[in-house]
C-alpha cells in the first residue's frame, strides 16, 4: 500500500466515548428509514460480539456479503480491523458462481450470509466441485431462515455452525444470537448477545424475572 512509506505523522483526535463517528440508515422494514448516528462505543460491540458469538480472530479472513449502506458493512470493516482478521472483498454479486468459488479461493473462514443468498445458491448447485472446508463458522441475519436452507449450506462445509444474528442499526450489533458455546439448532437462537438482558413485563410494568430464567 501506498501510504505506508509517507513520512507524515497524524497527532490523534481525543473525543468523549459518546461522540459522533458516522451516520448509517434503518432498512426501512418497519416504516420509513430513519437516521441512525453511530458513536465511538459502536465499533467496539461490533468487534465484541463477533469476537464473543462468531470466534472471529487473527488469521480469520471473514467475509459477508453487504455494502456500507447496510449496518453489516461498518459491523464487518470495525470487526475485522479490531479482531486482526482479514477482511475479504468481492466485487460483483453474490448470487453467481464467481462468488462462491471466490469463497474457496480467498480461503474464507467466517463465512456470513442472508437466507435467501443461501436459497439462490442451493437452487442453482452452485457449489458444485468447490471446497468450502476451510469454513469454521457460518452467520446468518437480516431474514427468516430456513432449515432446510441451512442444512445444505452447512453440508457444503462438513457441517459447520450457523451462528442465528438478530440485531438493529441501533444497536451496532445483534440482541439475540447464536453461540458456539452450544450446539445449534438451524434457524434458532440460543440466548441473548453478550452483554444484554431481557426483561419480560407485565402489564403493569413490572419485570416476571423468573420467566426469562425459565427462558434461558
Amino acid at each position: 500500500m501506498s501510504w505506508i512509506c509517507r513520512s507524515s505523522m497524524y497527532s490523534p483526535v481525543y473525543q468523549s466515548a459518546d461522540a459522533l463517528i458516522n451516520i448509517l440508515f434503518s432498512s426501512g422494514t418497519t416504516g420509513e428509514p430513519k437516521v441512525i448516528p453511530w458513536t465511538q462505543l459502536c465499533p467496539i460491540r461490533c468487534a465484541a460480539d463477533t469476537w464473543a458469538h462468531l470466534d472471529l480472530r487473527p488469521k480469520d479472513v471473514d467475509l459477508w456479503p453487504t455494502n456500507l449502506g447496510w449496518v453489516m458493512g461498518p459491523i464487518q470493516i470495525f470487526s475485522c480491523f479490531l479482531n486482526g482478521a482479514t477482511l475479504a472483498l468481492y466485487h460483483g454479486s453474490p448470487l453467481g458462481r464467481g462468488f462462491c468459488k471466490f469463497v474457496q479461493d480467498a480461503r474464507v473462514s467466517v463465512l456470513g450470509s442472508v437466507p435467501s443468498l443461501v436459497k439462490s445458491w442451493k437452487a442453482g448447485n452452485l457449489t458444485k466441485g468447490l471446497d468450502w472446508t476451510k469454513i469454521r463458522v457460518l452467520a446468518t441475519t437480516g431474514e427468516a431462515s430456513d432449515i432446510d436452507d441451512n442444512l445444505w449450506l452447512s453440508s457444503r462445509t462438513c457441517y459447520k455452525p450457523i451462528v442465528e444474528c438478530c440485531g438493529g442499526t441501533e444497536l451496532a450489533s445483534s440482541y439475540i444470537q447464536g453461540r458456539l458455546l452450544q450446539p445449534q439448532a438451524f434457524g434458532a437462537f440460543s440466548g441473548p448477545s453478550m452483554s444484554t438482558g431481557f426483561v419480560i413485563l407485565d402489564e403493569q410494568g413490572n419485570p416476571y424475572v423468573s420467566i426469562v430464567r425459565r427462558i434461558f
